[in-house]
Order: structure tokens, then sequence, then C-alpha cells
């Protein structure tokens, strides 16, 4: 009996898992090459975009190449050189000499009490001169109508800010079926659908495209709340969301693509920074969320082998319900979404194995390692306490 309780519970979790997908695709606004501007000389809002770029020499010349092309008349570009020591620096002097609207600020010390990003970011806004503002990274690509459309659409739905998932683009085949998986678990973690909503509205942020109105972010101070916070965009997005709920979650295909990590074995490494956080740092936080997301991965395997024939229809059910969740993310031929699906149990031991080797490195050196310097974990938990209580 508690074993059929236990079943319909994970069941009743991934019923409602689905429905919220196919509400967020209902309702979440679509990002199209804009025609929603019916008025050629209408005025067009400065928009402000922050790109800060930490040895980005690799990638940061092909993104801003998408960003000086942009279709949208009015629009200042600030890269913010944070520390790099490769040739980050000479491409945003290349830029800056041939473009106008490209202006690059040099960072060569990192003050007390904030991260790399979050400091880099809170430069560039100083800076900033716009009615709205972009936050991205230095080796996202933009699709030349992007802003464009943003902004329409944050002028027709009268938005105070807004997000944007990219398209990742993997580059082996390990992480092509990894990544869905990774997918559904931020997707279970961050309910991007809330934002939708005012039911239950909750407020998130990718990193790869977060847009705000400038003056949100100086009033809430949005970016000294994540100073010392590696999970700075979803940070920054809750510090708006507690003076404003005007914002959305966007979907759209094509808008933004990124590669994000070459390899899985790049992707562990980058993971370091920040996964201990969504825990808040707690190792009992830890251990329970992530025995409990492989009990729910696991239980249809599990109940299948050992359940009675009741439970066996139960998991049945669950395991065609998570199957069309995974056909349901974009971007991926429905092949490469039904490996991903068959390899998800595969890809749960990877994620445990990634997330154990990430706490257990930040315990060992009771510090994150983030852009070539070591933060205490004593000043983060001490820093998100205080955010926390205020």
């Amino acid at each position: 009996m508690i074993l059929i309780i236990i079943a319909i519970f994970f069941l009743s979790t991934e019923i409602l898992t689905l429905l919220s997908g196919i509400l967020l695709i209902l309702k979440a606004p679509k990002l199209l090459p804009s025609k929603q501007w019916k008025n050629k000389n209408e005025h067009r809002p400065l928009v402000s975009v922050l790109v800060p770029a930490h040895n980005e020499a690799k990638h940061l010349k092909s993104s801003l190449q998408t960003l000086i092309t942009q279709d949208y008349p009015n629009l200042e570009v600030l890269i913010i050189n944070d520390r790099s020591q490769d040739e980050t620096q000479k491409i945003i002097d290349d830029f800056c000499q041939h473009y106008k609207f490209c202006h690059g600020i040099t960072i060569n010390d990192l003050p007390e009490g904030w991260l790399g990003k979050s400091h880099a970011l809170q430069q560039g806004l100083n800076q900033a001169k716009g009615e709205y503002c972009l936050l991205t990274d230095a080796d996202v690509i933009h699709a030349p109508w992007v802003i464009s459309a943003t902004v329409a659409m944050c002028k027709k739905k009268r938005l105070d800010y807004c997000t944007l998932a990219p398209n990742i683009t993997p580059k082996t085949n390990t992480l092509s079926w990894f990544m869905p998986f990774l997918g559904y678990v931020l997707y279970l973690t961050l309910h991007p659908w809330r934002m939708n909503t005012r039911i239950c509205y909750k407020p998130t942020g990718i990193g790869a495209f977060n847009f705000f109105k400038t003056t949100l972010l100086r009033e809430t101070k949005a970016l000294n709340v994540v100073a010392l916070d590696p999970i700075d965009d979803v940070g920054v997005a809750k510090a708006i969301g507690q003076k404003s709920q005007k914002g959305a979650f966007l979907l759209s295909e094509n808008a933004i693509t990124l590669d994000w990590y070459p390899d899985l074995n790049a992707l562990k490494k980058g993971l370091e920074k920040n996964l201990y956080r969504q825990f808040n740092y707690q190792k009992p936080r830890f251990f329970i969320s992530l025995i409990g997301l492989l009990g729910y991965i696991f239980s249809p395997v599990i109940f299948l082998i050992l359940g009675s024939s009741t439970l066996i229809k139960i998991e049945v059910v669950m395991l065609i319900i998570r199957y069309c969740f995974f056909l349901m993310q974009p971007n991926n031929s429905w092949s490469r979404k039904t490996i991903a699906y068959i390899m998800h149990p595969l890809s749960a031991l990877v994620f445990s194995y990634i997330a154990i080797r990430s706490v257990f490195l930040a315990e060992k050196r009771q510090a994150i390692l983030w852009g070539g310097i070591s933060f205490p974990l004593s000043k983060l938990k001490a820093f998100l306490k205080k955010n926390t209580n205020s």
C-alpha cells in the first residue's frame, strides 16, 4: 500500500510537470522577428547591452559581431573586460574603434565583497544610459532581430523585465544526450512557467539573456544583492521581482544560441562554482535533494521490477508522461530526444557524480574557485544569510 501511495505521488508530480510545460508553451510570449513596430517613426528607447568578459577571446568576437548587426536602431554596447589575461582587451579595442556605439570598460582588480561577473555588470550599469539593459554573456550568439523583438514585446505586454532561454548547441554526442536531462532538472528547479502567471508568480533569470528596465536595476540595487552570489542571473530577477511582477519568460527557438561547454568534462568543472549554492551551501539539504531526485528518476524502474501489476501500470504511465516532456523540449530532433530519454537514468548518475564532486571540492577547499580567485565558503554563507534575513 505504501509503495502504491509513493507511486501515485510520483505519477502526480510527473503529470503536473507535463501540464506546467504545456502551460508554459501556451502562455509564454513567443519571440519572433519583430513585426510589431507598426509606425516606423515610433520612438525606440535606448537599450544598453552589458557584456562582461573574463578571458573570452575565443568567443567574444563572434558574439559582438551579432550585436553590432542588430536591426534595432538605438543601441549602445558596453563591453567590460574583467581582468582578462588573453586577447579580450584587443578585441574590445578593435570594436570600440570601428563602432561608435561600442564602449569598453576595463577592470584591473576585483574589490572585496564581489564576484567577478556581478562586479563587471555593476560597472557596466554605472555607465549605462539606456532605458533598458540587456545583461548577456560573451559567448552568446544573438539573432539580428532579438533586441528589436524584445523591446517590442516589452512595450506590447507592458513588461518591466523578461528572460529568454538559449538554444544550446552541444558539440559532442555525450552532451547531446545529457543536456535534455539537465534541462529537465532545471525545469523542476526554476519553475519557469510561474513567471507567466500572476497566481503563483515566481521570477527567474537566465544569464545568457536577462532584459530589465534600467531604473529597476538601479532602484533595487539588484547587482549589489548578488555581489557574492554565484547564481547571479536568478538572484537579479528575484531582486527585481520584489518590486515588480511585470515579468515574463519568453520562448524562441532561434533568438539566441551558445555552445556553453565544449564537452562534459568542461561542464563538470564549470558547475563547481555554483552548483552547491543551489542548496544554500547546506550539506543535509543537498543530500536529501539528491536522494529525492534519484528516487524520483529511478522509481519507475524499481517499481517495474519489484512491484505488483497495479504498480507496473502506474509506472508505465509515468514513463510515457516523462517521455512526452522530453519530446516537448525545443531545438532537438525527435531521434535525439528519444535517445536522451532512454539515456536519462545514466544522465542522472552522471549528474549525481558532478554534484557530489562539486560539494566535496567546495567543502574540502572551504571555498569555491571562480575566475582564478578563491572565495571562502564562510563569506559566501554569511552573505547569503544576510540577504535572506534582510
